[in-house]
């Protein structure tokens, strides 16, 4: 048993001996790793974009002008005073016409205030007495354009709206609102509407129910009361400029031809800008008073034609005197 042991172990060393000595195991095979593909980033070839050439606008064909005409609506009535009025409304009313020629009505709304409060529809028309119109003592006009309002404030008004036309070529129609004033001293502001708002644009002396006469030519002429020396009446003339009534006074004067019998002696100057010495109208001379701005300066001319002028102070001082102290002849009444 024991021999049998010893020959089985001597079979196994001798069979690890034999394994040693044989050729070793075969060294495993590598793959190799594939190396990347490189990437070519050289900068690619840009090929340049010609620039267009600006392509010439055709200038527009240009449209031709046309001048339109305005539309003159007829007039309605000739007033006393020859002024053309194309509508008119009295106490409470609403006119609708197109005041600045676009084609499109425009709506006038009024209501007139005197002493018994607002004036009742159809109680004042042009036919009415000039006394009964007196009658109501209207002193506002709440006065609208299309919702545009606009107060108009006066003394014995006489309730009515006018529309009349100052310019008759310019397509544009104005309002009349006219006023017979206290002594006697008539009124009329004038209302435009250029399309925005109702603009009061003058008030002149003078009602077309009276002397005050538009009749489309661009003038506006009527009697006025002067200011200065005494009570003396003038023919005055107006026109539009820059879309205001103004006064037009040739060389800045307008004729009084008062005449006169001086009272005392008075020293005469060569003009208002010449103090130069013209001659003395002496106490006793009669004489004509020509000329004035109706504000500071009077020119005198004697019956000999020799021509002088005085200035005055306030409403009628001459030389720190009243001018009734060296005039006779001159008009003071209220």
């Amino acid at each position: 048993m024991k021999k049998t042991m010893v020959i089985i172990l001597i079979s196994v060393l001798l069979l690890s001996m034999t394994s040693c000595l044989m050729d070793p195991p075969p060294a495993p095979t590598l793959t190799p790793t594939p190396m990347p593909t490189p990437i070519d980033t050289a900068t690619p070839l840009i090929t340049p974009t010609a620039t267009p050439v600006p392509t010439a606008t055709p200038a527009p064909t240009p449209i031709p002008t046309i001048a339109i005409t305005p539309t003159l609506a007829p007039f309605a009535i000739l007033l006393p005073s020859g002024s053309a009025a194309f509508a008119v409304g009295g106490g409470s009313d609403t006119i609708t016409f197109d005041l600045n020629n676009d084609g499109t009505p425009d709506i006038i709304t009024f209501q007139f205030i005197g002493r018994f409060g607002p004036v009742a529809p159809g109680a004042i028309t042009l036919s009415t007495p000039l006394m009964n119109m007196m009658n109501f003592d209207i002193h506002q006009c709440n006065l609208e354009i299309n919702g545009q309002p606009i107060i108009i404030q006066g003394e014995v008004m006489a309730g009515l709206v006018i529309i009349t036309d100052i310019i008759g070529s310019d397509g544009m129609y104005e309002l009349m609102i006219p006023e017979f004033g206290p002594s006697d001293d008539p009124q009329t502001t004038f209302i435009a509407y250029p399309g925005i708002a109702p603009i009061n644009i003058g008030k002149l002396y003078e009602t077309p129910l009276y002397n005050l006469k538009v009749d489309g030519s661009g003038i506006i002429t009527g009697r006025k009361r002067g200011q200065k020396l005494h009570t003396w009446f003038y023919d005055a003339t107006y026109e539009l400029h820059g879309g205001l009534i103004q006064e037009v006074k040739p060389n800045g004067f307008v004729r009084m031809d008062a005449p006169v019998t001086a009272m005392v002696n008075l020293p005469l100057q060569v003009s208002p800008t010449d103090a130069t010495a013209s001659y003395t109208l002496n106490a006793g001379d009669t004489a004509v008073i020509t000329l004035t701005d109706d504000m500071q300066w009077f020119c005198v001319k004697n019956t000999s034609g020799q021509k002088g002028w005085f200035e005055i102070t306030g409403f009628y001082t001459i030389n720190g005197m009243p001018a009734t102290d060296v005039f006779d002849g001159l008009m003071m009444a209220d």
